[in-house]
C-alpha cells in the first residue's frame, strides 16, 4: 500500500501543483479566447465549404441524366419519324415551230395566225445649215462708153445695130454696143465736113480684168472694106471697168445630195424616237414595221452679198417626214406562239413557259390599208410531267437504293436525284408520304 502511494506521490511531484495549473489555464483561456472564436468561425466556414463539393455533383448528375434521357428520346423519335428532301431534275427536250402571221389593223382580236394592230401617225420637221464644198467662178465683163463719130463724105446717116463690134487700137480687145446707135449725116460748113457723134454704151466681148483698158481709139471691124471704115470710128475718154473672173463657193449637186441624206437620217431617228415615246401602254413598236407616207426636202442659199461670197458659202435645207408605225401587242404574238407549240407537243409533255424564245421578221412592206406579213420563229423546252403525290406514295418507307430503282424504272423523265435524309443517320424515307418533300427542278 505504501508503495502505491509513493508511486502516486512521485508522479505528482513531477507535475506542478493543481492550483497552479488551474490558474495558468484560466489565464491562458482569457488570452486565447478571441483566437479560439476566430478559429471556430473559420472551422465553421471550412465545414460548410466542404459540404458544397459533395452537393454539386449530385445535382449535375441528375441534370445530366435528364439531358441524356431527353436526347435518347429525341434520337429514337427522329429515327422513327425521319424526313426526306428529294430534289429531282426533269429531263427536257427542245421544241420549235415556224409560221406565217399577219398584222392587220382591221382585225379586232387574235385568231390562229392573225394579230390585231393599229396605226400610230407621227410627223417630224427639221432645218439645218450646211457648208458648200463646190467651187464656181463669178465672171464679169468690163463696161464703158465710147464716143462714136460719123465723118462720112458725101454725108450720110448711119445706123449701128446692137452688138456692133468696136475694136480697140492695136487690135487687142473687142467691145460690143449694148443697144442700137443712130448717127445722123455729117454737115458741110465752109467746105469742111463736120461729123456727127453719139455716145455708145459698150461691154467687153470676154470676161476678165484684161478688158479694163484705159482711154483708147476704136474702129468698127464690120465696116472694113468700105469707105465708111475710115470715116466712122470711136474714142473713149475714160477707162473701161468691171472686168473680173473670181472663184466663189457654190452649192454643188453633191452638197445637196449629202444634205438631203443627212436630214433624212436625222428625221428618221426623230420619227422612231417619237413613235416609241407615243406607243400606247401594252403595245410594241417594231422599227421594221413603219410606213413612210411623205418626205419633203428643199434647200436655199443664205442671203449674202457678192463681196461676202467665198469658198465657205453656207446654205440651209429643210425637211419633213411623215410616217405611220404599225403597233401591236407582243402578248398576242406570244399567245399565238404558245398555241402553236402546244399543238406540236405530245399529250404527255408540258411546255415550259418561262424560257420561250420568240422572233419574227416582216415580209414585204406595209400596205396602205394596214397589213403586214410576219415570219414567226418560236421555240422552247418540253418535259414529261411528274406527279409528286404519286411519287411520294411509291417511295414511302424505301431506302436510297430502292428509291433510285423506282425512279429509274418508273420515272425515266427524271435524272440526277439528290437525297437529303434527316436526321443524318437515317437511311430510309418515312412511311408517311407527307414527310417526304419533293422539289422538281430543270
Amino acid at each position: 500500500m505504501k508503495k502505491v502511494i509513493d508511486i502516486i506521490s512521485d508522479e505528482n511531484d513531477k507535475q506542478e501543483p493543481v492550483w497552479l495549473r488551474k490558474n495558468e489555464v484560466a489565464k491562458l483561456a482569457k488570452k486565447q479566447k478571441p483566437v479560439s472564436q476566430k478559429r471556430k468561425i473559420e472551422k465553421t466556414k471550412k465545414q460548410h465549404s466542404k459540404k458544397l463539393p459533395f452537393a454539386l455533383p449530385q445535382i449535375s448528375l441528375v441534370v445530366l441524366a435528364m439531358i441524356v434521357a431527353s436526347l435518347a428520346f429525341l434520337a429514337v423519335w427522329f429515327t422513327l419519324n425521319p424526313k426526306l428532301t428529294l430534289a429531282l431534275r426533269q429531263k427536257q427536250a427542245p421544241i420549235e415551230i415556224t409560221a406565217e402571221l399577219e398584222l392587220n389593223v382591221s382585225q379586232a382580236s387574235s385568231t390562229a395566225k392573225t394579230i390585231p394592230a393599229q396605226f400610230l401617225p407621227v410627223t417630224v420637221e427639221k432645218t439645218l445649215t450646211f457648208q458648200a464644198t463646190g467651187v464656181a467662178f463669178e465672171d464679169t465683163k468690163a463696161e464703158g462708153v465710147i464716143k462714136v463719130y460719123n465723118n462720112s463724105n458725101p454725108p450720110a446717116a448711119l445706123t449701128l445695130v446692137a452688138g456692133t463690134r468696136f475694136l480697140s487700137s492695136g487690135g487687142s480687145k473687142i467691145f460690143r454696143a449694148v443697144e442700137k446707135v443712130v448717127l445722123p449725116a455729117p454737115t458741110i460748113n465752109n467746105g469742111k465736113v463736120v461729123g456727127s457723134t453719139a455716145n455708145v454704151k459698150v461691154v467687153a466681148q470676154e470676161v476678165g480684168e484684161e478688158y479694163n483698158i484705159g482711154p483708147s481709139k476704136f474702129v468698127v471691124p464690120g465696116l472694113a472694106g468700105g469707105k465708111l471704115y475710115f470715116t466712122v470710128g470711136g474714142e473713149s475718154t475714160s477707162a473701161m471697168a468691171g472686168g473680173a473672173r473670181k472663184e466663189v463657193g457654190r452649192v454643188s449637186a453633191t452638197d445637196r445630195d449629202k444634205a438631203q441624206a443627212d436630214i433624212y437620217k436625222l428625221l428618221r431617228d426623230l420619227l422612231l424616237a417619237q413613235m416609241k415615246e407615243k406607243t400606247p401602254a401594252g403595245f410594241t413598236m417594231d422599227e421594221r414595221a413603219i410606213l413612210e407616207d411623205d418626205f419633203v426636202f428643199s434647200c436655199s442659199e443664205l442671203a449674202t452679198t457678192r463681196q461676202e461670197k467665198n469658198k465657205d458659202l453656207s446654205f440651209s435645207c429643210a425637211g419633213k417626214l411623215v410616217g405611220r408605225a404599225l403597233v401591236f401587242k407582243m402578248d398576242d404574238i406570244k399567245a399565238v406562239s404558245i398555241n402553236l407549240l402546244n399543238e406540236k407537243k405530245t399529250v404527255s409533255q408540258e411546255l415550259r413557259l418561262d424560257n420561250l424564245q420568240i422572233s419574227f421578221v416582216p415580209k414585204g412592206v406595209i400596205t396602205q390599208s394596214g397589213r403586214l406579213n410576219l415570219s414567226l420563229l418560236a421555240g422552247g423546252k418540253v418535259f414529261q410531267k411528274v406527279e409528286p403525290a404519286e411519287l411520294q406514295k411509291q417511295i414511302a418507307g424505301k431506302n436510297k437504293t430502292e428509291i433510285e430503282q423506282i425512279l429509274s424504272e418508273q420515272f425515266p423523265q427524271i435524272e440526277k436525284p439528290q437525297f437529303k435524309f434527316w436526321p443524318f443517320w437515317v437511311k430510309r424515307a418515312s412511311s408517311v408520304p407527307s414527310d417526304i418533300k419533293i422539289y422538281l427542278t430543270f
